[in-house]
Formats: C-alpha cells, structure tokens, sequence
C-alpha cells in the first residue's frame, strides 16, 4: 500500500523499508545517535517493508505546479497541466475517397460491395436501394441500377420463388448500408451551406444534400414509383420492371432459418413499414437513446430517425461525412487538412491549419464545409493522391493542394517544426486503378534502415512503396531532426509521413487480425519468416482487387501508421476516431508510475497513469519489468477496459459507483442524491437550468446515448472513452497489509489482520477528472467501484458540454494505510482534490469483495471541507496517516493554497494562513488545527494567502506514534510542530517568540527574497551522530499559471539540509541562517558527448553556530527557472531529488529534469559512483567525468520528471530507478545502491500517497 511511512533511517542515512522501528540494537552505527531509536517519517507511521505496494513517481505533473514568489491576490492556480502549454500541433491530412463507388447506397462484403442478381443467362449488379434524383449514375447504367422491391419481383413473371432475396437490400444485417432501427441517427457535426445548424431532418421533405440549402426534398411518407431496370429472369434475358406503390420508410428483420449464420435469399424475414398504424417499434438493444422508451419507439420517434438515416447516412459518401465530420468538430490541438481523390475542382479542398473550437466557424468549418462539398465520382488513383500528399508534405510543387510549392505545412523551427509530427489518414471503399506514381520499389531497395524486411517485397509503385518512399525521406532537411520516436514502432526522427488507411466495407487476401502461427505459410505477421506480401498486379481481376487491399494494410505497415477495417457507418467512425486517437497518443503524453513490488520479481508490475489532452480521456496501464530491468507490453489497459464494463447497459448495470449526500455514503443514482446535488446536475455549464440532471447523472456513470443527441447535446467521448484524464493522482496500490507493526501496538494484534486479509483482491486507487477515484483490480484492470466526493458536484455539469474546457475534479493523489479504531484494524484510502475543490475524503478499503453501492455507507467514512474550516484550501499534497499520542489515528494534512477563495462553500480564510490538520480518520472530526500565523499579511504583496505543503510525519522514540511534524509553506519557511503530549491542547508550532510561532529555518535567496517550499520534506538523522535531526528539502513551486515561464530573470532556487539540533528537546533554539550552511556549486561534466552534472565538495569540519562551524548545506539550482517541486528520497547516505527546468521551446515537452544525488552530509558528491554511465553493469571509475569527476545530475531524456521509483535488484547488486515524464516514456536506470547491502524490502522513503 501507499501508506506513508512515519519515518526513520538508519546508518549512513539510509532510510528502512518499514514505518516505525528501533534503532536501539544499531545505537552505534553512524546515523543512530548513541542509545537513541531511529526516527520514522512519512504520512503515516507506520511499519512496511514494501514487498507489495505500488509506488508511484509522483505524477509528471505533480512536479509540474508549484509558483514562485507570489504577487498580490490569490494564487493564479492552473486548470490544465502547465507542461501542455507549448506542445507542437501534428499536422494531419485526411484523404478521403470520392470515386463514384462512394455514391452508392449499398455495400455488401465482397463483389466490389454490390448486390448481385443472378438469372438464368445472366448476372446484373445493383448499386442502390432507393431513386434519388442526385444519384451520380444513371439507373440504366451499369453503376447505376436501382434494385428493385421484393413484391414487385414477386408480382413478375419468370422470376424466383425467394425474389432473389432483394429484400435484403433494405436488411441493415446483410447491406451494411441501410437503415438499422437499433441505432440512432443523428445530424451532422457543424452547420450548411448558410450557415445554419444541422438539425433532425422532416420526414415529408428530406433532403438529398442536407448541406446544400437548395437541395430537392422528397416525401418518405409518400408511395414512390420507380424504375429497376435489367432484372434477370429465371428464364433467359432481363427484366426492367416498373416498382409501383413503394413505402420508402421500411426496415426487415430476419430469422436464421438453417442456423447457418449467414442472411440466406430465402431466409425468414418480415418487412416493418413505418407507419403510425404499426407502432410502437420494438427494439431489443435497448440503445436508442432518442426514444422515451429505448427499447420502444413511437411513430414519430421512429419516422425521424429514418429520417436522419436517409439525409445523413443513406449513402456511403454521407456515412463518411457523418463520420469525418464529427472526427474533426471534436478535434482539438492538431493542424488539419482535408482532400478527396479528385478534388473537384478545389471545392472540397482545403489545406492544413489549426482547429479552432467551434465547428461553426474559423478554419474548421472551412474543413468540414469542404468535407461536406464532396460529390463522388470517377476512378480511385489512390497512389497518385498519396503521393500527392507526400509532396505536400515536403513543400514541393505538383502536391494535392494544387499549390507551386509555397504552402508548407511543416512548422519552422521556432515555431516547433523541428518536433512536429506529420500524418496522413487514407480513407476508401474501393480498389485504386490509374497512373503509376513513379515512385519504385522503395520498401525493397534497401538503400536506408527503414525498409527492406519485413517491409519489402518484389513489386514496385505499390501504394506502400509510396507510403515508404514519404516515410524515410526528410521532408524538411533544413530542420533539425527531433521528431519524437516510438520504440519499435516509428524510429525516424527526421521529419517524415507516418499513414493510416481505412478500408470501408472492403477485404482482401490476407487477414491483417488474424492469428497464425509463426513461420507457417499462411502466416500474417510480416515479422515472420512464412510470410509474403501479396502482388497487387498479379492474378485475376478478382485477385488483384483482393491484393490491391492488402496493398492498404501494407501501406500503413510502411508508413507506420495502422491499418483500420470498417464494415459499416459506425465502425467507419470508430476506426477514424481510433486513427486520431492514436496520431495524438504519440504526440506526448504525461504518465504517473506504481510498483505492485519493491524487489524485482518475476510477478513485479509498474502501473502507469496517463492522459490524452485531445479528449481529456484516461488511461491506467499495467506493464511487466522482467529481471533484467526490461519494460514488457502493457498487460491491460483499465481506460479500455472500463469502455467495455459500461458498453451498452453496463453503465447501469455493471458499474458499481458511490457518492457522499453530507452525512453518509449513498449510491451514485438520481433518488439518493440530496437536493443540493441534483440541483447542481439540473444546470448546464452556464448554471442555466435545463433539468437534464438525471440524463447528465447517467452520461458520468457512462451512458452515451445522449451524446450530441437533442436536446441534451452531451459532450461527445470520442472513442467511447469512460476513463477520464488522469494527471497528478498518483496511482496506489493496496495488497496485502505490508506493514510491521508490534502486536503490542493495538489491543487486536495487528498480524492477525495481516493474516486474515493476505488474500484480499489487490487493488489500484487512483483519481480522475471524470469526477471519480476509481479502484481497479490490480491482477485485471476491472474496476470495482468509484467513488464522487460531494465537492465536485459544481463542476460535473461541465463534463457533458460539448464545448468543454478542462478543469481539475479528483486530481489529488490518494493515500492508503492501516488503521485501528472501533475495535477492529482497517485499511483506509484518503483522497485529496488537489484543483478540484476545497476537501478531503476517507474510504474504509479493508474488504475489496464488498464494493457495492448497498454497501455505500459503510465504504464512505466522512469528507472534510472548507465548510467544517474556512481555512482549508486546495489541497496539492497527498495526506499522512499516524497514530497520535491521544491514543488516536489520524489523517494529517497541510492545508493547502487558495484558502481566501470561494469555491462554492459557505465560508472563506479571513488570514490565508498556512495552517496544519490533525482529523480523527474514524469520524473526520477535527482533532487539532495548528496555525502557523503566516498569512497574507506577511506576504510579499500581503494580499496573496500562504499554503502549507505536504507534511512529515516522525517518530523518533520508536514507539510507531508521531512525535514530530515538519512542513514548509510558500513563504520558505520549514515549520516543526510537537505533537509529542497526550493531550491535543499541547499540540503546537515548536518554537515561538512569545506568543508568535517561528519557524525551524527561512529559506532565501542571495537577495534575501523567501523561496517557496511546496513539497514535502525528508528526515533523517544527523550523518556524524549528533542530537537532533536532518531537514532535506528543495524550493520552487510549479502550480499557478506563468510558472512554466522560462523567461529571465528568476529567482534561484536551491536544496537544503538543515540540522535540526533540538530534535524533540523542548524550549526554543536559534532560527539556522544562511550564514550557517556550506555552499555547493553544480557545474557541468562531460560523458561520451552527453553533459551531465557535477558538484563541489566543501567539508563540513564541525557542526554549529561558531566560527567554522556549520548547521547544514546548501546547493543552489544552476538552470534559469530551475526548481524543486517533488518530494525527496534518502538512500545510503544520498539524498535523491529531481529538478525541473521549463522550457518554452514547443519541443521541449514543457521542460527538462534533472536526476540529482548528493552525499547527504555535506551536499556534496556521493563516496561512490552512482550511475552506471557506461551501461557495463559495472559501477566504477569508467563512469565518471572526462576529468574523473563523480557525476551527481543526468537528464534521462523523458522530458520533466516526478521522483524516481527505487526497486532493489540484490541479484546484481544494483538497485533500478523507474522514472517517467512529460514524453510519455518510461525508463529504468541502473544505479549503485552503494557499499551497504541491501534490506529486504525498500530502502528509501518517500511520501505517503
């Protein structure tokens, strides 16, 4: 579990693996102060030794907020992650198909997607279902011909008993085309031709081109009359037969009458016309959210929807634009472009610019505009576009938009082109013919290390070779090559064109999804020796059709992109979503680490947190670490998972979500809601009161179906996403109890609860901006139950608008430890808001197997808000859990920032002081509230309220009760708070002037200006056996808009140890001074290239206040804006720490970090190399500087870093450094865990989470 430890450290400044112990047997190592047991610190006090917890690096962006020195009024605090500020928009194109296929109203698998009628002599193709007067081809045409009705073949001589199943035609099962009444169909995304929004189409005059204002209307409650012209006979030659008294709005169902899985020409259907006199409509999916009655549907319901189908989706070109259209309304963050196969003489072109929000303005409605001009016909020249597209690409002349070359989509190198990201999405229904694009056969020349196997085959001007032709040559030499690279699966850094392709309703020879088995034959991984790529110009005409289809998977496999299936209009928009998705998945995510294990195992897990910005969609990824330190495929995603749990009624019936009324806990529905509550929900995200509170209440539990349907309008989820962004909550996990705590500690022996609850389900907790902490089984990623703190209901209104803007709701990173009280021991989860609002909240967790939203109120324990005290505020660290000297467990939190503002409560800080909470984690009663008298008053602008950071907790008599508290505040000063009496009264600030607390230390800058402090400290002993304790922590802050800033000048911020000389003595002592610390200065090394860190080494000689004397260290951060916004380790006489430097540049994936490890007596090198430069698996003298210098700082690449997560490797002496970042990317580093063995268990300290 991520309980906190109540720390304590051993020799050498080696901080144990479990809470609360003695360091009595070991009084005479260095580090134990003679007959003194070892301090413990943390959240919780509490014996561990971390063989089952999953440690987090706190989240990328928990190191990403904290400000620096604060100017008048509140803190300017952020709603989005600071480090997405500058990202790179990825340019994308989307080449869509308009060949004359793509007009058609049918498509059938195989047989180019047609119906087929075959008679005695002959064989007709019928390409529509319905007569429209904008049908491109003639229905005498051989492209052209309507199929006729099922009675009219029926009341014609020489034709079959079935009628050649034409009543398929109109079967949603077999003509993937046609109306399905198990969907809803709603308009398009944007507005027409005039400008006017989409809307539900009028059955007595729909449209043919519902874009086109002008556009001829028919009446789909009228009888229709039509030609079907060259129908086969049974007998020889064809029929043209005359289809009278046609109801259009009709559907059939089917019955398999032989089981056989297929829609036979003589299978049992039954024809349903929509009529008033043949309602309801009965539909057992239950999925169509425009009816009252989803699984009921009145005439009128049912006629509208037929309606929508026939103006927005009848044909294969509208269900594309249904689809493209809604893919870019709702895209956000990338440059588009669209174009079809032949452009139509540039009406339906536009090239690539940035996305503005609204689809009804600004550059994305003159893509959807251009989208929504489309008129299909002629051939399908699929490689000439591509290739057209390519040039586009590298600013030539001759490209798809037509221009001479001076229209470059790639970015200059100050605005981010160096980084950015090209992508085309190729999407058809059908096999390309035309000119060759002259292009070779570049996936088989092997003149670079992007082609050749398995890549390559024998053929050339495939449209894969010239997906590889655009993919391995640098499309702006002139820039320097930083495209982000994806392991395994793009490794150009040169600015290049990865490519996704659609197939719509076609397939070819090979399965691109199948499963064989390697090295045979038939096999389809192109990985595999068995396998070839098929010859697209080879075979018969059939064959090669099939081939040409397989040449779309294989241009996506050499474009490194995917190849996507569709067979019908809704997988059409799954796959273009996926597609996007995917484009914005690889350019940067921001990812939060767990370890299920803190020795390397066999069964030891990392649990990756991280989000996609695009969509502001989650996602929580279980990945293996083998032994040697290697990162396996992610064994589930619990983001994907949850879209399957709440797929159709799931969201009702497989979700189990709870909720807090203000007095108990009570399940997530409209009834046990309080009137406060469901008022919330009634109002939209502009407070106006629609009363869609209930519809707003089942879209957060998952429902879908009132996305974009009126008149809800919901926020639409693309891709079906359930899992909210998951940004600073730091994922915990909670197995087994861990912990080492005496029998002797409670009245109940605490190694029988060890013992009754080692089979529990473990478990993942983590919070999100959907509203909820969620808890996942940790084996399988299933999620058992949610929970929605009470003060997040003023912004859950917000998550359905369609023009949502993010904001934080559950973005606290949750804490989980054991506790005693009523008897009994428990496991407790408290959870944190961070942005989300002013509170906290408790969950008893003990029993994983009853999660249930019966069991609400037992599983919710209490909240605490700015209501119960004005001067809580939003709270950005993580809480601690201690047994206090009352004979109490409690929940110790700092307040947090912004106290002086209303969040919606009822009260507000009158001081902005930073104050710290002590709360009874049984009732959530308040046990003591300590002030620290340092408010706004004392700022700076003294308007701007302080906030107190993540507190630690020690013990230092080895008791496993809380002693001593120690927290810094935005106002650099390090507070120590006794808590050592029995009696809460006595519970105070542990040095004061008068009546006026003091602080143990003020951090400043060489101009005497406060540095902030806003994460938690790390305690240990004195490193040379001295009395007292050791205060480690760094400043900065990286929370409030502006922060991110790289611009100079700034203040400098640095890392301390101070040397607490009272420990738990009482009365005051001098406050330390800068003039008391030793001084190191970082300078820069040289390794193989590549710049690493290195620090002076100043002896401290003595320690204390005299003349050579000294009270501690201090090493100031060398980078301009360089800061400390993450918590600390302490290992074997290191202290560990990260730092973050913003950087401005829109390639710098908002920042860099540096890896930093000091000798924690002195702050200068460590007695031994520490990072295995050389990656020999050796750490010695061939890992230092070109100088022979011990290196102390390494940037690791992954952007801006949390605190590392340690695993012991005692196999090969070395101990793993798992870090993450802003990149995405996560990393194991080898480290020296230097000349003491290692523990069983974890070693190092780290916050409570």
């Amino acid at each position: 579990m991520a309980q906190q430890a109540v720390q304590h450290h051993d020799r050498a400044g080696r901080s144990r693996p479990y809470a609360v112990t003695s360091c009595a047997a070991r009084r005479n190592h260095r580090g134990c102060p003679p007959a003194r047991p070892a301090p413990c610190r943390g959240t919780d006090c509490q014996a561990d030794t971390r063989r089952s917890r999953l440690w987090l690096v706190a989240s990328v962006a928990l190191l990403l907020q904290i400000p620096q020195v604060s100017h008048a009024g509140q803190l300017s605090l952020a709603n989005s992650p600071l480090f997405l500020g500058t990202a790179v928009e990825p340019n994308i194109v989307l080449l869509s198909d308009d060949s004359g296929s793509m007009d058609w109203d049918i498509m059938i698998l195989g047989d180019q997607g047609r119906i087929s009628l075959v008679g005695a002599t002959q064989t007709k193709t019928f390409s529509y279902v319905l007569p429209a007067a904008d049908n491109n081809y003639g229905f005498e045409s051989s492209n052209g011909r309507i199929l006729p009705s099922e009675e009219s073949v029926q009341a014609t001589a020489n034709m079959p008993a079935d009628a050649y199943g034409v009543w398929r035609g109109r079967f949603s099962g077999f003509n993937v085309m046609y109306y399905n009444p198990e969907i809803t169909y709603t308009p398009w995304s944007g507005v027409d031709g005039a400008g006017n929004p989409f809307g539900n189409i009028g059955p007595l005059a729909a449209p043919l081109d519902p874009f086109n204002t002008s556009s001829a209307t028919v009446n789909l409650t009228a009888l229709w009359t039509w030609e079907a012209d060259d129908v086969p006979r049974t007998t020889s030659g064809n029929e043209d037969i005359i289809v009278t008294n046609y109801y259009p709005a009709r559907y059939y169902t089917w019955t398999d009458s032989d089981s056989d899985g297929v829609v036979d020409t003589d299978d049992a259907h039954t024809r349903i016309e929509i009529k008033p006199g043949n309602a309801p409509f009965v539909h057992a999916s239950g999925d169509r959210g425009d009816c009252a009655n989803s699984l009921s549907c009145t005439y009128a319901e049912e006629i509208q929807n037929f309606a929508n189908w026939f103006s927005y989706n009848r044909r294969r070109e509208a269900t594309a634009k249904n689809a493209i259209g809604n893919l870019i309304a709702g895209a956000n963050g990338i440059r588009v472009g669209y174009a079809t196969l032949h452009n139509n003489s540039g009406a339906s072109r536009v090239p690539i610019a940035s996305m503005n929000a609204d689809p009804a303005s600004g550059n994305k409605r003159a893509v959807i505009d251009g989208l929504y001009r489309t008129a299909s016909s002629n051939g399908t020249p699929l490689r000439q576009r591509l290739r057209d597209v390519g040039r586009y690409y590298e600013c030539a002349s001759g490209n798809i938009f037509g221009a001479s070359g001076s229209n470059c989509p790639i970015l200059n190198a100050a605005s981010g082109g160096t980084c950015q990201q090209n992508f085309t999405v190729l999407m058809t229904d059908g096999f390309y013919n035309g000119s060759s694009p002259s292009v070779g056969n570049r996936d088989g020349d092997d003149d670079t290390m992007f082609d050749g196997a398995p890549y390559a085959d024998n053929v050339s001007d495939t449209l894969a070779d010239v997906a590889m032709r655009y993919y391995e040559q640098d499309l702006a030499p002139g820039l320097a090559d930083a495209v982000p690279v994806s392991a395994g699966i793009d490794n150009a850094a040169h600015q290049h064109m990865v490519t996704y392709t659609v197939a719509f309703g076609v397939t070819g020879e090979l399965d691109p999804f199948g499963t064989k088995t390697p090295g045979d034959g038939s096999d389809t991984d192109p990985a595999d020796p068995g396998f070839s790529w098929t010859d697209p110009f080879s075979g018969s005409s059939a064959q090669q059709n099939a081939r040409k289809i397989d040449d779309l998977w294989h241009t996506a496999f050499n474009g490194r992109g995917t190849f996507l299936s569709a067979g019908n209009g809704g997988d059409l928009s799954n796959a273009l979503s996926d597609a996007l998705a995917n484009i914005i998945d690889r350019t940067g995510s921001a990812a939060a680490v767990a370890l299920n294990s803190a020795s390397l195992s066999t069964d030891t897990r990392i649990f990756q947190a991280r989000f996609n910005s695009s969509e502001w969609s989650g996602e929580l990824r279980a990945i293996p670490i083998d032994s040697d330190g290697n990162l396996g495929a992610a064994l589930w995603d619990a983001g994907e998972r949850l879209k399957t749990q709440a797929a159709f009624s799931g969201w009702n019936t497989n979700r189990e979500i709870i909720t807090w009324d203000g007095t108990a806990g009570t399940p997530f529905r409209w009834a046990s809601l309080n009137g406060n509550q469901q008022a919330a929900l009634n109002r939209n995200a502009s407070a106006v009161t629609d009363g869609f509170g209930l519809q707003r209440l089942d879209y957060l539990r998952g429902d879908a179906s009132k996305e974009n349907l009126a008149p809800y309008s919901f926020r639409v989820r693309d891709n079906g996403f359930k899992l909210g962004d998951i940004i600073h909550s730091a994922p915990v996990f909670v197995g087994a109890p861990p912990f080492l705590y005496p029998d002797t500690l409670e009245s109940i022996a605490y190694s029988v609860f060890r013992i009754n609850q080692l089979g529990r389900t473990p478990m993942v907790y983590v919070g999100a901006n959907d509203g909820m902490l969620h808890a996942f089984n940790a084996d399988t990623g299933e999620e058992k139950i949610a929970y929605v703190p009470s003060q997040v209901y003023k912004s859950l209104s917000a998550l359905t608008d369609p023009g949502y803007v993010h904001r934080y709701l559950v973005d606290g990173a949750p804490t989980a430890g054991d506790a005693f009280y009523n008897g009994a021991w428990h496991t407790v989860v408290v959870g944190t808001l961070r942005g989300g609002g002013q509170g906290i909240f408790a969950l008893d967790v003990t029993d994983p197997s009853s999660f249930s939203e019966t069991n609400a109120s037992n599983i919710a324990r209490w909240e605490f808000t700015d209501s119960d005290d004005a001067d809580l505020g939003y709270t950005f660290g993580v809480a601690t859990i201690a047994k206090m000297h009352n004979g109490k467990w409690a929940v110790i939190l700092a307040n947090g920032y912004n106290n002086t503002e209303n969040d919606g409560g009822s009260t507000t800080s009158t001081t902005g002081d930073a104050v710290l909470y002590i709360i009874d984690i049984e009732t959530g009663a308040l046990i003591k509230k300590i002030s620290t008298e340092r408010g706004m008053a004392e700022s700076i602008s003294g308007a701007t309220p302080n906030g107190l950071a993540p507190p630690s907790a020690v013990d230092v008599d080895g008791d496993y009760i809380a002693d001593l508290i120690y927290a810094g505040d935005l106002q650099g000063n390090m507070w120590k708070f006794d808590v050592q009496s029995s009696n809460p009264v006595n519970w105070d600030v542990a040095q004061a002037a008068g009546p006026t607390p003091q602080p143990l230390f003020v951090a400043k800058d060489a101009a005497n200006v406060p540095q902030p402090i806003s994460s938690r400290p790390q305690v240990g002993f004195h490193p040379d056996g001295e009395n007292g304790l050791m205060v480690f922590f760094g400043t900065g802050k990286y929370m409030e808009t502006g922060d991110n800033s790289a611009a100079s000048p700034q203040q400098v911020q640095s890392f301390y140890g101070i040397w607490d000389e009272q420990g738990t003595a009482s009365g005051n002592h001098s406050i330390v001074d800068n003039a008391d610390l030793q001084t190191q200065t970082v300078g820069t090394g040289t390794f193989a290239s590549e710049t690493v860190r290195t620090v002076t080494d100043n002896a401290i000689d003595a320690w204390g206040t005299g003349t050579g004397e000294h009270m501690g260290w201090r090493v100031d951060l060398p980078s301009t804006a360089e800061k400390v916004v993450t918590d600390s380790l302490l290992r074997t006489g290191r202290i560990i720490f990260t730092t973050l430097v913003p950087n401005n540049s829109p390639c710098a994936a908002g920042g860099t970090s540096w890896l930093m490890e000091l000798n924690f007596r002195n702050g200068g090198p460590p007695e031994f190399s520490v990072f295995d430069l050389n990656e020999d698996g050796v750490f010695n003298d061939s890992d230092t500087t070109t100088t022979g210098a011990f290196v102390i700082g390494i940037d690791a690449g992954l952007g801006v870093m949390p605190e590392p997560v340690i695993i012991d490797d005692p196999a090969k002496s070395r101990e793993l450094k798992i870090v993450t970042g802003t990149s995405g990317d996560v990393k194991a580093i080898a480290n020296n865990p230097g000349p003491l063995e290692n523990a069983n268990g974890r070693r190092s300290w780290r916050q409570m989470q």
